[in-house]
C-alpha cells in the first residue's frame, strides 16, 4: 500500500499550516507527512526516530523527540518517558498511525505504543487518524482510542463507500484521498 500511504501523507501534511505544533506518530504511513511538509515554520513533536531525521531542514522547523524506550520493530520510542513528556504539552493537530479501525475505535497490537498515542490523543486540540484501507474492520490487541476522541480519519480512494457512511454516521469526518494526495 506505498502509492496509498504516499498520497494519504502527502494530504495529512497539507493540513499543517505555518507555526502550527504538530505531533506526529511513529508509522510506516505518518513518514509521509514529513516527507511531504510544505511548512516554512512549524514545532514538530514526534517519538519517531526516522521522522526525526527526515523533516526537512529550515531554521524555523523545530524538531522535539518524545524520548523514551525504543521499540527496535517500529523505531518508536514509548513508555513512561513518551507519556511523561506527551502529558505536559498541548499541541494544534496530532497525526497518528493504527493497526486497526472499528466503529469502536483505533487500535495496536503493543501495550507499550497504545499508551504513548494515548498520550498523543490527550494532548492535541484536533486529531488526525492516518490509515490504509486495509486496516479498516480489524481489531488490534490494545484500543487507544475510542472513535468519539478523534476528530477525523484520512484514508485512501479503496475504502468502499458504504464503510465511508458508516464512520460518518458515527460522527467521524473521514477524508478518502485519491492518487496523488488530493481529495
Amino acid at each position: 500500500m506505498v502509492e496509498e500511504k504516499e498520497a494519504i501523507g502527502k494530504y495529512a501534511a497539507s493540513l499543517i499550516e505555518e507555526g502550527d505544533t504538530v505531533v506526529i506518530d511513529a508509522g510506516t504511513t505518518t513518514i509521509h507527512i514529513v516527507r511531504s511538509l510544505m511548512v516554512n515554520k512549524a514545532k514538530i513533536v514526534t517519538n519517531f526516530l526516522k521522522a526525526a531525521l527526515e523533516v526537512p531542514y529550515k531554521p524555523d522547523i523545530e524538531v522535539l523527540l518524545t524520548g523514551g524506550n525504543l521499540r527496535f520493530s517500529t523505531q518508536a520510542l514509548v513508555g513512561p518517558v513518551a507519556e511523561n513528556f506527551l502529558q505536559h504539552i498541548r499541541v494544534d493537530k496530532a497525526f497518528i498511525g493504527t493497526n486497526g479501525v472499528t466503529l469502536e475505535g483505533f487500535s495496536t497490537p503493543n501495550v507499550l505504543e497504545a499508551a504513548t498515542k494515548r498520550a498523543m490523543v490527550k494532548c492535541a486540540e484536533k486529531v488526525f487518524v492516518v490509515s490504509d484501507s486495509t486496516k479498516f474492520g480489524k481489531e488490534s490487541f490494545v484500543r487507544f482510542a475510542d472513535i468519539d476522541e478523534v476528530d477525523c480519519i484520512i484514508t485512501d480512494w479503496h475504502l468502499a463507500d458504504e464503510e465511508v457512511k458508516s464512520y460518518r454516521e458515527a460522527g467521524l469526518e473521514v477524508i478518502r484521498v485519491k492518487e496523488g494526495g488530493t481529495i
